[in-house]
């Protein structure tokens, strides 16, 4: 059997020498002969690598079109031809050494898939927190509602792509100094998962819609200015992806739990006549409940069962929030937010005719900068807020968001 190994436009030349290598079989005299590693797909999730001794194969260069010039060679290849067909499965016999099983790395983008379910609740998070929690308007006294569109790319074990557009709708009331409320909230997302590997590249693509509610409270401390915030919150996210892994249909629709929990502080305080400051420090706990699927196989390639486990992530964020008072009205904003991930990783198993094996894992991990600046409008019972974030870091984009509140 022949493999081309390397296509050369230009043909080859000695590296020493620049003399032409002509077409036909090469003696390999310098430097040690190395192993030929081949690798068998024994079924979606599973490939078995078998080195191939020297002695077992022959290297020669092929001219694909005969050069005009004899010296100057034109379009050729490296070829490998194996003198008898390559041995899986230890013991690997003459034709060479049968290896241990790997998983096939095209099942990250599986892990993929279910961590942007992951990515997509920590969207819905920061809508909360921002548009309630953190109200430079006050406390929420009636009916609001914020809704946010963002893009994303998060630094995986590939990368994440992300669209996500979400709203919410909630009630507060105020009982003394303490704020109170419930809220639901809702979204879509749009997801692409992009992997190279040498069996094939994957380009995964998902979609999600999520709903969930909650309640919160806005504790106002015994020194002015200072308060402390929570809530906690559940819902279900549908999640439908499509790949072709191995040549096959990878694709699945799986609805889950999730569920989210905050608890966090900021306190207000004056710099000057027509400026006000906020400092803030937010702890935000996210997960999502575990899956499984089955993917086909087909004549040539055995199925599997994939199991993801539950997806557990915590993090942290610190920041300031600095808003001009020019008028009564209109009031500008200016904010710079740190975001740590310590944990968010998805990982899982998948199970064929042979065994179980574990995936590779992935997580969104690390630190994020978030850029925030908007406009803050209130006049009597109604205020609305525009405003803008950027995001540098794991997780990079911008994302655009509107709410408003009533007071009754």
């Amino acid at each position: 059997t022949e493999v081309e190994l390397i296509k050369a436009d230009l043909g080859f030349q000695e590296f020493t020498t620049g003399a032409v290598i002509e077409d036909g079989p090469l003696a390999l005299t310098n430097g040690t002969p190395l192993n030929i590693e081949f690798n068998q797909l024994e079924s979606v999730i599973r490939t078995t690598p078998t080195m191939i001794a020297p002695e077992n194969y022959d290297l020669a260069i092929r001219d694909n079109v005969e050069a005009a010039d004899p010296t100057q060679p034109y379009d050729q290849s490296l070829v490998v031809t194996f003198k008898e067909p390559p041995a899986t499965n230890p013991p690997g016999g003459d034709g060479g050494t049968g290896g241990t099983s790997t998983i096939n790395d095209q099942t990250n983008t599986l892990v993929e898939s279910a961590l942007s379910t992951l990515a997509t609740t920590i969207a819905a998070d920061d809508l909360f927190v921002d548009s309630v929690l953190r109200s430079r308007t006050g406390a929420r006294q009636g009916l609001f509602a914020a809704a946010r569109a963002g893009k994303y790319s998060y630094d995986t074990n590939t990368r994440l792509e992300t669209n996500i557009v979400q709203g919410l709708l909630g009630f507060g009331a105020s009982l003394g100094n303490t704020n109170v409320g419930g809220f639901i909230e809702m979204g879509h997302g749009s997801y692409d998962s992009r992997m190279n590997s040498l069996l094939g590249d994957v380009t995964g693509e998902g979609s999600q819609n999520f709903a969930g509610v909650g309640v919160y409270v806005d504790y106002g401390l015994p020194i002015d200015g200072w308060r402390l915030t929570g809530y906690i919150k559940g819902g279900q996210i549908d999640n439908s992806f499509s790949a072709t892994i191995a040549g096959v249909n990878a694709g699945y629709d799986e609805e889950n739990f999730y569920w989210g929990a905050h608890l966090g502080t900021h306190y207000d305080f004056d710099v000057a006549d027509l400026m006000r400051a906020r400092v803030f420090l937010s702890y935000f706990y996210n997960g999502v409940d575990s899956s499984s699927y089955d993917i086909a196989g087909n004549a040539e390639i055995g199925g599997a069962r994939i199991s993801i486990d539950s997806i557990n992530a915590h993090r942290v964020q610190a920041g300031s929030m600095l808003e001009f008072l020019p008028g009564s009205n209109l009031r500008p904003y200016l904010g710079l937010t740190v975001e740590q991930t310590i944990a968010a990783q998805a990982s899982g198993t998948a199970t064929d005719a042979k065994g179980t094996m574990d995936l590779n894992a992935s997580d969104l991990e690390g630190t994020t900068g978030i850029l925030s600046a908007g406009w803050t409008y209130s006049a009597g019972s109604f205020s609305t807020e525009l405003g803008l974030n950027g995001y540098a870091g794991t997780r990079n984009g911008f994302s655009g968001q509107i709410q408003a509140n009533w007071r009754f």
